[in-house]
């Protein structure tokens, strides 16, 4: 997709300040292929772990099924190496999709889950969500 490469060329350059707030860029070999991809994705830090939420019916995260595989994150201009496995588990993408969600609040509408009067989010909405979603965790090497 023209897309994808635009940004994928973006934050790998100079001016990947546009774009790699919330943007990374994935860089792995396909699992039976072994083809080179390159996938920009939105993503949440936590530490030295990024959490990146797909719909299930989507199939590039089937890469890092079974044990999770290698990478390269395009993350802030620079590639860094990487590993990611995917969480299926409803409760466990719930949970991840709740600190996903604490971290950027804004997203919970794109996900149809509805904010209480509090702030906080819907548990059945995340609950629903978490059913046609995953997470990928994608751990980074240490720099």
């Amino acid at each position: 997709m023209w897309y994808n490469k635009w940004i994928g060329r973006i934050l790998k350059s100079p001016m990947h300040r546009l774009v790699s707030r919330n943007m990374v860029l994935l860089s792995y070999s396909g699992l039976r292929s072994g083809k080179a991809y390159e996938t920009p994705v939105n993503y949440v830090r936590r530490g030295n772990c990024l959490l990146v939420t797909s719909l299930r019916q989507r199939t590039w995260w089937r890469n890092f099924m079974d044990g999770g595989a290698p990478l390269r994150v395009w993350l802030e201009g620079k590639a860094i190496d990487a590993h990611a496995s995917v969480v299926l588990d409803p409760a466990d993408v719930a949970l991840n999709l709740r600190l996903y969600l604490a971290a950027t609040p804004k997203l919970a509408k794109y996900y149809q889950i509805r904010l209480e009067p509090q702030g906080q989010l819907n548990t059945s909405d995340i609950d629903n969500a978490a059913n046609n979603r995953l997470i990928v965790r994608i751990e980074l090497a240490p720099v």
